[in-house]
């Protein structure tokens, strides 16, 4: 496979790119509605790797067909069971509702299919040093929302409940990289002892992965009920 250039294929952050098409690949024969898909390049990626790729985004993409105008907080203008995968990549965070959104993805998958999320670890250490000290988020606070329209904070024990309660079961927790690759485990072990002792999901949320990822990658899976 030739090299790619993967921070030309949007403006997630990097490692984002590189690490979803590692964790869905092989994509050949797939049907898959890339939402927000930017400029249309990781659609063209997908496509060129023989997926039906369709790119939507608020403004019609410039870099892949077919593509269309979709304003996710409105329903998607597709059947049920369109889809084998949807790939929604910074996206969850600039909607209105997450919880509707996700139910349009899980309306628009066929049975099993998968749906690919990323989106700004509110949760690491870094955030979380951020709101001590000036009472925002790393990425969320008033600039965020008139720069880049950063509206809806998720931590990764909302989205477990945003998806679960639509259908989903989550398969895979990545990160697109850690912001503290050297933080001693012993201080994660730490936290978890001092703020979770007792309680599995709380322990969670102070894992080594939690406290280092920039980005949330989550992997899942349309229940088959």
């Amino acid at each position: 496979r030739p090299m790619i250039d993967h921070n030309s294929l949007g403006i997630a952050a990097p490692g984002t790119y590189r690490t979803v098409l590692e964790t869905i690949r092989p994509v050949k024969g797939l049907w898959i509605l890339d939402v927000p898909c930017g400029s249309g390049e990781f659609a063209k990626q997908l496509a060129s790797e023989g997926a039906m790729c369709i790119g939507a985004d608020l403004v019609l993409p410039t870099g892949h067909r077919p593509s269309l105008i979709l304003d996710m907080n409105r329903p998607i203008p597709f059947a049920d069971e369109s889809f084998d995968m949807v790939t929604c990549l910074e996206g969850i965070e600039h909607i209105h509702s997450a919880f509707d959104l996700v139910s349009e993805f899980h309306r628009v998958l066929r049975p099993g299919g998968q749906l690919v999320l990323s989106t700004p670890n509110m949760q690491n250490l870094r955030s979380r040093i951020k709101f001590l000290i000036r009472g925002t988020f790393f990425w969320f606070d008033s600039r965020e929302i008139m720069g880049v329209g950063h509206i809806h904070v998720i931590p990764y024990f909302l989205l477990m409940h945003i998806l679960g309660s639509n259908g989903f079961d989550i398969i895979s927790l990545q990160a697109n990289k850690s912001i503290f690759p050297r933080l001693p485990e012993l201080l994660c072990s730490l936290m978890q002892r001092v703020f979770s002792p007792s309680n599995s999901e709380d322990r969670e949320q102070n894992s080594s992965l939690l406290l280092n990822a920039e980005v949330l990658i989550v992997l899942a899976l349309k229940r088959d009920f």
